[in-house]
């Protein structure tokens, strides 16, 4: 899976506060489940989704 990231802020009372750059791109996420309770997980700052083709050498796996 694919997440595009993007800028999300509360502010002290709760309330959503919206910033300017809100809705631009600020990294994708690739997620993949695996066997066994594992979890391979990377970040691409700066990218956007159809940017990302697929994991490096910098992905991490992550055990439950």
């Amino acid at each position: 899976m694919k997440y595009e990231l993007i800028y999300g802020q509360l502010g002290s009372s709760a309330q959503i506060q919206k910033r300017q750059d809100a809705d631009q791109v600020q990294a994708t996420a690739l997620v993949q489940v695996l066997p066994e309770q594992k979890l391979r997980f990377e970040v691409f700052p700066g990218k956007k989704a159809n940017e990302v083709d697929g994991f490096t050498s910098n992905a991490k796996v992550y055990e439950r």
